[in-house]
């Protein structure tokens, strides 16, 4: 391995997928994909790697709607204890051969190996975003027809993300 492990090695915009190298951060991870108008779906706390997401099993409140790390994963590259180097997965979404080291790696805090690159899915970055402050309890708010990205509860409110299209957000919003 070289000395970078902080890269973005491929992106296809189209396929909204991407391969990086486990130590960037989440933040250049973003940044790089920004231009694009696509994110990596994933808000843990702070600015952790993206190999740190995976062994941590790391998530935030976007994870209500877009999945864990776990969901994210389309693909590792691992190296394990005594060196000898395994992939599974694939570039693409709909991949389903071979075993999944990626779903056997999280939550492992490294005690399986290390990780050397991920392949993720992304998603477009949305036009518009807004959080609400709800009265609502969250049983109500699970049972209704509404569509949050996230949803977290602070000073035993609930605060609300929706996105999307401007009207799309209006809607629920309202």
């Amino acid at each position: 391995m070289s000395g970078f492990s902080d890269r973005v090695l491929e992106h296809e915009p189209g396929d909204l997928t991407c391969i990086v190298e486990a130590g960037i951060r989440l933040s250049q991870l973003q940044a790089a994909l920004r231009p694009h108008r696509q994110r990596f779906s994933l808000d843990p706390p702070g600015d952790p790697t993206l190999g740190e997401c995976l062994l941590d099993d790391l998530s935030g409140p976007l994870s209500h709607r877009f999945g864990t790390m776990r969901d994210l994963v389309i693909g590792v590259t691992v190296v394990l204890p005594d060196g000898l180097r395994a992939s599974s997965g694939g570039k693409v979404v709909k991949n389903v051969a071979g075993y999944d080291l990626a779903k056997l790696f999280c939550g492992s805090r490294g005690r399986l190996g290390s990780v050397e690159r991920l392949a993720l899915r992304l998603h477009p970055t949305p036009e518009v975003a807004r959080t609400v402050v709800s009265g609502r309890s969250w049983p109500e708010l699970h049972r209704s027809q509404l569509v949050p990205s996230a949803v977290d509860l602070v000073d035993s409110r609930l605060h609300v993300l929706f996105e999307g299209s401007a009207a799309a957000v209006d809607a629920q919003v309202e």
